[in-house]
């Protein structure tokens, strides 16, 4: 029977266990929409100014050591977790489960019970304006050119000028535009590919 030979055990490197936490500040998850983008950005700010005061301590010589400034990055990223917005894996993994769009991007109100009420007027009207918006985005001269926000806002304004006089009461149409915002996806691909997908999250809707 061959002799069992031990792996080495790989010493503690108080370096590398910094750098695997900075990595953490930075790597979380993206949203799954353009309303989502803003809680994002926000959080992912928290994070970075703690990562650079975790690092200029540690180049700095931190008197307390840099084992304890990871311990203390650790602990601030654990008051600023990735939540606050719909990533694009909760939404996918809503989506597999039979979850219309619409639901799979409306944020929770707890981890096991999701806000599921009928869609109501205003939902109804900001998916007639994003499907107008993906209808003008397919009809572009150039439907293989990159997609940009400027070409997403100009198709957003036009179904918006087409829809939002319907919409009662009048009070009611900055809700419809902020529903429209948050149920945008973030700009990616070419303008043909980004209205189809807008137009398949519609429909799903």
């Amino acid at each position: 029977m061959p002799e069992r030979i031990d792996q080495p055990t790989q010493p503690h490197d108080p370096t590398r266990d910094l750098l695997a936490a900075v990595l953490e500040a930075l790597d979380i998850p993206a949203p799954a929409t353009v309303g989502g983008a803003a809680a994002h950005d926000r959080l992912l700010v928290d994070r970075v100014r703690h990562a650079k005061v975790a690092l200029q301590d540690a180049l700095e010589g931190n008197p307390l050591g840099i084992e304890w400034v990871t311990q203390y990055l650790r602990a601030q990223l654990a008051e600023h977790p990735p939540t606050g917005y719909v990533t694009t894996g909760q939404a996918h993994t809503a989506l597999a489960a039979g979850k219309t769009w619409s639901e799979a991007v409306t944020p929770t109100t707890t981890a096991s019970q999701p806000m599921s009420e009928p869609a109501s007027p205003i939902q109804i009207h900001a998916e007639r304006i994003i499907t107008l918006a993906a209808d003008r985005l397919a009809g572009h001269p150039y439907p293989t050119h990159c997609m940009s926000d400027g070409l997403l806002e100009d198709a957003v304004r036009t179904a918006q000028g087409a829809v939002l006089d319907e919409v009662r009461p009048r009070a009611a149409q900055p809700l419809v535009r902020a529903a429209v915002h948050a149920m945008l996806l973030p700009v990616s691909g070419t303008i043909s590919e980004y209205a189809a997908r807008l137009r398949e999250m519609a429909v799903s809707g």
